[in-house]
């Protein structure tokens, strides 16, 4: 059995991982069916034979202005990105309270410059820490780690969103 001529560009799409991959075909076949096909997968464009060496050329340098435009776009929204990760930042830091990010494996994400006036340690000493270990005393860290799991499981638990001291 001959494979599709779309088996390639399907296997690709499949496997780009949520990225768009473009395709430009070029194929003998001038069929409604087939030229909706190959837009369903993906393609940007077709070109049928015969081929013209000018319809070629356009057509890739079409191609490439789409490739430029989609990086400008990318740049943009890197611009975009870093900017609201200042304003969280600056957020963060004018906070009068300390600010503590965990990951979901308990580990010290983030560290506030309060969090280092409030807690004596620096942000460079606990990154990448279990959070249970630098700010949970001993006896109430398998409570905690209780609670994170069904936190996880859940999304919710007792103490989120209150403030609690403890010693």
């Amino acid at each position: 059995e001959v494979p599709s001529q779309l088996a390639l560009p399907k296997s690709l799409r499949q496997s780009s991982h949520g990225k768009t991959p473009t395709f430009v075909f070029i194929t003998s076949q001038a069929s409604e069916e087939f030229f909706k096909e190959i837009y369903e997968i993906g393609s940007c464009d077709y070109l049928s034979t015969p081929l013209s060496s000018f319809a070629v050329k356009a057509k890739f340098e079409q191609l490439g202005g789409l490739l430029n435009s989609n990086q400008q776009l990318q740049n943009v929204l890197e611009i975009f990105r870093q900017s609201e990760q200042k304003k969280r930042e600056s957020f963060l830091e004018n906070a009068l309270d300390a600010v503590v990010g965990m990951t979901q494996e308990g580990f010290i994400s983030d560290w506030t410059s309060q969090a280092e006036k409030i807690f004596g340690w620096k942000k460079n000493e606990v990154i990448g820490k279990r959070l249970s270990e630098v700010l949970i005393p001993e006896k109430y860290r398998n409570a905690h780690e209780k609670g994170m799991t069904h936190f996880l499981k859940t999304g919710s638990g007792p103490i989120l969103n209150t403030r609690i001291e403890i010693t």
